[in-house]
């Protein structure tokens, strides 16, 4: 433990038991994190992309960046999302972020005070529910089930808190491939938790990063896409697309947020490199590219679901999801993973632990598995070694 003379000095939001470590060494086989495939980043082509782009504009490199995000490349989002998600909003209303990670982040900054709540589904992304803790906020997680969170347990649970004297500051949401559970939001099942948003009156926060690697299934126009969504911040990422080590996301706001939400911006959007390479590489290649991409995890999938029924049988529940990069387990009531996940490490594998995507901490009989990274080989002999590590443990009897 370092030296703490100059704690009183911190913010009070500082963790005052902070401490520096090192991340641990990846294993063989790393189902615990959402990565895309590093065969399938198209490394020669964002090369070349860059060559033009500084040819065409390197010269404005000179030149300190707009606090939003180059103009080209925010209008290249509004034509993405237009096509794609039935969004209609012009380049004014979008902010170009390094990544879902800094949009959680500034939507947070802009609502959240210590002691304030939360809305979300009842398991959700652990980067968002470790932000959320940083600023001091409460969790109320809201029951789920194949098409997400529930529009009935939603109001329920907002009647709830207003009974209490709370007035939760938004709605988290992530509608589509939900992280972790797979689930996607039909087109009436986002009507009804906008219209319940409406009547209490709540900013809402879709999260929609997963919504390009759509495998099959109906692709349901976003929530912010909808009429009366004026309460509905809409937040989108290149990360599954490309490679999260870009760093390239982004916002869309409405007119009664946006200023206050460029106030706790700091207008330093990522790197003007990594913006020109993309924008030249999606301007000529995004269709084909995310098609690819989906055909390719579609396979994983299905690989990785067929590896579970070999090697885990059915003393597993799992839904195949329609999109997205991860499987979400259920292992009996009775069993806790947690200290199987060290022993699982030393055998080179490891696993999401469900309790860090529980609003309740109480998840232990869940895991995430993700299938993006590994080739089928890895995925294949990867699942065979997690299921012997828990046999061996006991958790599976066959």
């Amino acid at each position: 433990m370092g030296d703490k003379k100059y704690n009183s000095f911190f913010a009070n939001n500082v963790p005052q038991n902070s401490v520096l470590t090192e991340p641990l060494p990846r294993p063989k086989y790393d189902f615990a994190v959402a990565f895309p495939d590093p065969d399938h980043f198209p490394i020669g082509e964002l090369h070349t992309s860059l060559g033009e782009a500084l040819k065409d504009q390197g010269r404005d490199l000179v030149f300190y960046p707009h606090p939003q995000g180059l103009l080209e490349f925010r209008e290249l989002v509004c034509k993405k999302i237009k096509d794609n998600r039935g969004i209609e909003v012009g380049p004014q209303n979008v902010i170009i972020t390094a990544g879902s990670g800094q949009s959680i982040n500034l939507i947070t900054q802009l609502f959240i005070n210590p002691g304030d709540t939360i809305v979300s589904e009842e398991f959700t992304y652990t980067g968002a529910l470790r932000v959320f803790e940083r600023f001091g906020a409460k969790m109320a997680g809201v029951e789920m089930d194949e098409e997400g969170m529930i529009p009935a347990s939603l109001e329920n649970k907002l009647i709830e808190l207003k009974n209490s004297g709370i007035t939760p500051k938004f709605i988290y949401t992530i509608p589509t491939f939900q992280n972790p559970v797979g689930t996607d939001m039909t087109l009436e099942r986002k009507k009804d938790i906008l219209a319940i948003a409406q009547k209490f009156q709540i900013p809402l926060f879709e999260d929609d990063c997963y919504a390009d690697l759509r495998f099959e299934g109906e692709n349901y126009p976003a929530i912010a896409s909808l009429e009366g969504s004026d309460n509905v911040i809409y937040s989108g990422s290149f990360s599954k697309i490309l490679a999260p080590g870009l760093r390239l996301g982004w916002i869309v706001a409405p007119d009664s947020f946006l200023p206050y939400l460029m106030a706790v911006n700091p207008g330093t959007p990522p790197s003007q490199f990594t913006i020109l390479s993309a924008l030249y590489f999606l301007e000529k290649n995004m269709e084909e590219h995310v098609a690819g991409l989906c055909t390719m995890f579609r396979g994983k999938r299905d690989c990785m679901l067929g590896a579970i029924g070999e090697f885990m049988g059915s003393e597993v529940e799992i839904i195949a999801p329609k999109g997205g990069l991860y499987l979400w387990l259920k292992f009996p009531d009775d069993l806790d993973l947690e200290p199987i996940l060290p022993i699982a490490r030393e055998k080179g594998v490891i696993f999401g632990l469900g309790n860090t995507f529980s609003t309740e901490k109480k998840a232990n009989n869940y895991i995430r598995l993700c299938y993006g990274y590994h080739n089928l080989e890895d995925t294949v002999s990867g699942i065979e070694l997690l299921a012997k590590v828990f046999r061996e443990q006991g958790l599976l009897k066959s």
